[in-house]
């Protein structure tokens, strides 16, 4: 099962072109100095080239380093979702989210609670998941992330009603 289609990047295939790059020219010390962003350009490889890409840049993060290993343990999640299996991302997800919030980066927080929350509905653990959803809810409202919350509503709009 795929994560939910965010908004397109302006021009996939340039994203595309710009991620394939990056595993050529990025090593260790990028994801020392940017490892903020490296969840997001997780997602985006995801979004714009599948599995494939998200796993070659995910395999460079070396976790050597507490944020690493937050940003890694987020990036094997989403690979275990991508793949199907649920249960190891719901488990990856849950220890992001603790990660993420450890270091008080409430957004990737949010992500990795989102994600566990998605892997609970494939799982058909919605209640669990009800209450997974409102606490990203409420950090994505409070940090003013309109697209991602429009996610997270639609998702807790399909819990609710079934």
């Amino acid at each position: 099962m795929r994560p939910p289609p965010r908004a397109p990047p302006a021009d996939p295939p340039a994203a595309r072109a710009l991620l394939e790059e990056l595993r050529g020219v990025l090593d260790a010390s990028f994801a020392y100095y940017n490892v903020f962003e490296l969840p997001q350009m997780l997602r985006s490889a995801h979004e714009v080239a599948g599995l494939e890409l998200a796993e070659r840049l995910t395999e460079w993060i070396t976790g050597g380093v507490p944020t690493q290993r937050c940003a890694r343990t987020y990036g094997d999640a989403l690979l275990a979702e991508a793949r199907g299996e649920h249960e190891a991302a719901a488990e990856g997800f849950a220890d992001a989210a603790a990660r993420w919030h450890d270091f008080c980066v409430p957004y990737e927080e949010a992500q990795a609670l989102l994600g566990r929350g998605r892997c609970l509905v494939a799982l058909g653990r919605a209640p669990e998941a009800a209450v997974l959803l409102a606490a990203a809810r409420e950090i994505f409202a409070r940090l003013g992330a309109k697209p991602v919350l429009a996610e997270t509503d639609e998702l807790m709009q399909k819990v609710s009603s079934a």
